[in-house]
């Protein structure tokens, strides 16, 4: 499920990693399953001859996937936009697809926390399911790539942080993710929350396993994890190492693994080695390329074991990242105000202000003493005369 941002309403951005099947067994890949803005929504088709769907009444396309079409909607009951995600009513015709969208949907909207969208409703409408989510404003993090490149390391810290904590109340209720990437990672406009979207991969550890068709891998290859990759039972520490692969991306600029096609990207997820973080981002504080590269092992043993533990290690890194920063700040205003050319004036600045004085100084002058002397003479007259008087 994607969002659109403030400045992108007539073109909703298309996902440059889109998510795939694989079939282990035949070693082929297509995009039959994939985010809801893979493709275009010029051509996005309107499922429904009404204007609404159920009690909502959709307002426009917003992107389309494989599996389903996401609207703008509008919810006249409670007089609040929403993001409605539909089904397409011939992906919808396959009773395994709509339960398994059901399922997902439902495991979904059990989660409620600030770091994952909100989900409304679950239903069917005219035996289609839907899925009516809060509609967000701001951009995806692949958008904030595509604009930056990389990311200071500061944000970074502060964006796993809240992925992992987001993953950890996912995981508290046995639900895994399975397809972690920027796509599906959204940047609110005015509170910087990090929003965890589009559980439609996702699935509960103990879930049926008869309604996922064996074989078959559903993710994104550059970001899901070996034992994903290889069609192998996950559990949530697949989710660890597909977080591993957005955070390296974000600081390197490029995904830790990648390939031609996504068969070759595969085989580069399970067999490759990478190039450890700090090698491509010198200058890496070193706890935050420790946690990466430990979250990129190639076995889940080797990772971290749970999301909380990951929350916590950022939430440590991302303070001294801040501090750091702040103390760097501080030393270059110190170093600019030292700087500074002084006042032009023609005093100092600071301490008294020197006169200039000449050799003569302190010598009294000739017509100084003139003045005196005949000032003594004329007391000397009056005196006299005061006293030839008496």
């Amino acid at each position: 499920m994607t969002m659109q941002g403030p400045n992108d309403r007539d073109a909703p951005p298309q996902d440059d990693e889109p998510t795939v099947a694989f079939d282990a067994t035949k070693g082929d890949a297509s995009r039959t399953v994939s985010d809801a803005n893979t493709h275009s929504t010029a051509d996005a088709p309107h499922s429904f001859e009404s204007e609404h769907v159920g009690d909502y009444r959709l307002v426009d396309v917003i992107g389309v996937g494989g599996m389903g079409i996401v609207y703008r909607a509008e919810d006249p009951r409670l007089r609040r936009t929403v993001a409605l995600k539909v089904m397409k009513p011939d992906v919808a015709a396959n009773e395994m697809a709509r339960k398994r969208f059901l399922r997902e949907a439902e495991s979904a909207a059990r989660i409620d926390h600030e770091n994952i969208v909100t989900i409304y409703q679950v239903g069917e409408y005219e035996g289609v399911p839907f899925i009516a989510m809060g509609h967000l404003v701001g951009e995806s993090l692949r958008q904030k790539l595509k604009r930056e490149g990389r990311i200071d390391p500061r944000v970074v810290a502060n964006i796993g942080r809240q992925v992992a904590t987001g993953l950890a109340a996912a995981h508290q209720l046995d639900l895994i993710h399975r397809d972690i990437k920027p796509e599906n990672l959204w940047l609110e406009a005015e509170t910087g929350r990090v929003k965890i979207l589009d559980f439609g991969l996702a699935r509960s550890q103990t879930s049926d396993v008869r309604l996922t068709q064996s074989g078959v891998v559903l993710g994104t290859p550059k970001y899901m994890s070996p034992e994903q990759a290889t069609a192998k039972t996950v559990d949530h520490r697949s989710d660890l190492f597909s977080l591993g692969s957005v955070l390296y991306h974000l600081l390197s600029g490029h995904e830790p693994f990648g390939g031609t096609d996504s068969a070759s990207t595969l085989i580069n997820v399970t067999q490759a080695e990478f190039d450890p973080v700090e090698k491509v981002c010198p200058h890496l504080h070193p706890g935050l390329a420790r946690i990466i590269n430990r979250l990129l092992a190639k076995h889940p043993s080797k990772r971290p074991q749970t999301a909380r533990e990951v929350a916590m290690t950022l939430a440590e890194i991302e303070q001294q990242l801040e501090v750091e920063y702040q103390e760097n700040a501080r030393r270059q205003s110190l170093t600019e105000t030292a700087e500074l050319p002084a006042p032009a004036t023609s005093s100092p600045a600071l301490g008294p202000v020197p006169i200039n004085v000449s050799p003569a100084a302190g010598k009294p002058p000739l017509l100084s003493l003139v003045l005196l002397g005949l000032g003594i003479l004329l007391i000397g007259l009056l005196l006299a005369a005061f006293l030839w008087g008496n």
